[in-house]
Formats: structure tokens, C-alpha cells, sequence
């Protein structure tokens, strides 16, 4: 049985006195995941993804340009079917947002 998520959208953490919100999408993903963010102050950042016991999968370095929404595609080949949280961390560590996402591998 295949099940569809819609890309979760949700406000978060006050960080740099914006509201943070970020998504995913497709999710399920299969291959590619486009990450999108808005409300972030300009400046790099990271992009965690980790498993559900808190392992970090994949980490990817994303520059935010501007506060408006901005996407980022990183591949999902590698990861097996289940279920992650990805978190976006400013250059200190700080995670300013996390949210669930599904791999899912026909």
C-alpha cells in the first residue's frame, strides 16, 4: 500500500526575530528531496538529515541569499526506506528548525 504525506509546512522557532518556516517536498521521496526555507537571515547554514534514532545521515551546507523562500534538492538515493527529521543549524550549531520526512523506495 503506497500513502502520499503533503510537504509540511509549519512556523517555528523565532530566530533572528523572524518566524522560520520550512518543507519538503516530495514527501515520500524517492530520489530527490527540495528542501525550501524562508525567514532566514542571510548567511550559510546547515542542512542535517537523521535518522529516528538521531544518527546524521547527510549534512549539506545551504547559503540563504535572502529571507524569501529558497530551495535546495539533495539526493535521497542512498537512504533506505523510513522515516528522518531534517533540521536546519545556523554556524553555530543552534538547530533553528526540524521537521519529519519519509523515504520511500519502490
Amino acid at each position: 500500500a503506497r500513502f502520499m504525506v503533503d510537504a509540511t509546512v509549519i512556523p517555528t522557532l523565532q530566530a533572528q526575530g523572524a518566524s522560520i518556516i520550512s518543507g519538503v517536498y516530495p514527501n515520500p521521496a524517492t530520489s530527490v528531496a527540495t528542501f525550501f526555507f524562508e525567514g532566514l537571515e542571510s548567511g550559510n547554514y546547515f542542512l542535517d538529515v537523521s535518522n529516528v534514532i538521531g544518527q546524521t545521515i547527510l549534512t549539506n551546507q545551504v547559503s540563504i541569499t535572502s529571507q524569501s523562500r529558497q530551495e535546495y534538492q539533495v539526493s535521497v538515493e542512498d537512504l533506505s526506506t523510513g522515516t528522518y527529521f531534517y533540521s536546519i543549524k545556523n554556524q553555530d550549531g543552534q538547530i533553528l528548525n526540524t521537521q519529519m520526512m519519509v523515504v520511500h523506495k519502490p
